[in-house]
């Protein structure tokens, strides 16, 4: 489990999605008490709407990367 936020990164937090890809991850983000695909996310819905209120409910930084390979899924 990682947190991710666009405010403090210097290049797009995509960037950093397709890293973790890139070697295998896949991930999941944490919206309103549940995992969803990682796919679901969007930088500017999910954070920069609420940047300048961090611990609103809108704002999402919590992100699980598990090896793509394991079937582990985590609960919805």
């Amino acid at each position: 489990m990682i947190e991710i936020e666009q405010r403090h990164l210097d290049i797009p937090i995509t960037d950093v999605f397709g890293w973790l890809i890139d070697h295998e991850y896949r991930g999941q983000l944490l919206r309103d008490g549940r995992w969803e695909p990682l796919e679901t996310f969007d930088v500017g819905r999910d954070q920069l709407a609420s940047v300048d209120r961090p611990r609103s409910a809108a704002y999402l930084n919590a992100f699980l990367f598990t090896p793509a390979e394991e079937s582990w899924s985590a609960p919805t």
